[in-house]
């Protein structure tokens, strides 16, 4: 929307907008409530007292400001610039929640470590997801600053958790052969006509632990896994959006090729390769 501006005040379908500038510092808004060009004035005259006030140190850019303008900011630059934008996006909203509606100038580190420890004794999660939450505060005050939203980022004086990455490790052969005992197990149960069946309860999760075994593919990308995503021998799986944003091919062993095989037969009209 291209504004003309008269004495520093646009009127554009009945609203006001106004327009400051003070040595480098330049900003433009909409007049909240103006009705008349005289409460449009009146209204950038009080920004300018501010934005002179805050050029001379003796108000803070944050006051007044909400927290919720940061988190349009973030929603707004996180879909713009990451591939995989749905899992900020939710880590953000429940940042929205701790703080709701709070004024910036009194989210202080104190506040941010409390949040912190929080997600550790409350959610009971782990360093490396508290230290992601970290990370998204991070930036939505960055982004702030950015768009003269506050002037101080509190998140930088907080350090994030020690992550331990040493508990990462692979089946052996033996608490392999023990996890598919499982899988394979039945159980008896009892029909409404009173016929005993066998009922395989493991069925279908032992199809998503043969795949993550075989592939070492992610949760969210077996979720999203597609029958067009293996080529036509059955040998290569080409995982497309990967958390890294690049494309990878993984080779199909025996044994999963096995199985994969056994589901197509079963997939009807399925695009995915694990429904439900």
């Amino acid at each position: 929307m291209s504004l003309k501006y008269k004495n520093n005040i646009a009127e554009e379908n009945g609203k006001f907008y106004g327009k400051i500038a003070i040595r480098n510092e330049q900003r433009q808004f909409l007049c909240q409530g103006a009705k008349t060009r005289s409460e449009a004035q009146a209204i950038v005259d009080a920004e300018k007292y501010k934005l002179r006030q805050e050029l001379a140190g003796l108000r803070s850019k944050c006051e007044n400001t909400r927290f919720s303008s940061l988190v349009t900011l973030y929603k707004a630059h996180s879909i713009a610039n990451k591939a995989r934008s749905h899992g900020d996006v939710g880590i953000m909203n429940n940042i929205k929640d701790y703080f709701k509606d709070t004024e910036l100038t009194k989210i202080t580190p104190n506040k941010i470590q409390k949040f912190l420890t929080f997600l550790v004794d409350e959610k009971q999660l782990a360093p490396a997801s508290v230290n992601k939450y970290r990370s998204v505060l991070l930036k939505m005050f960055n982004l702030g600053i950015d768009n003269n939203k506050c002037s101080a980022n509190p998140v930088r004086k907080i350090k994030g958790l020690r992550v331990d990455n040493t508990r990462t490790r692979v089946l052996s052969d033996k608490e392999e052969v023990k996890l598919y005992k499982v899988l394979n197990s039945f159980h008896k149960v009892k029909t409404r006509e009173g016929e005993i069946k066998n009922f395989a309860p493991y069925k279908r999760v032992k199809r998503l632990i043969t795949l993550a075994l075989n592939s070492g593919m992610r949760k969210g990308e077996m979720i999203n896994f597609r029958w067009l995503d293996i080529d036509e021998d059955f040998t290569i799986i080409t995982v497309l959006n990967s958390k890294s944003g690049k494309s990878r091919e993984i080779p199909i062993n025996k044994k999963l090729r096995l199985a994969l095989k056994a589901m197509y037969k079963l997939r009807g009209n399925n695009e995915f390769v694990f429904t439900n």
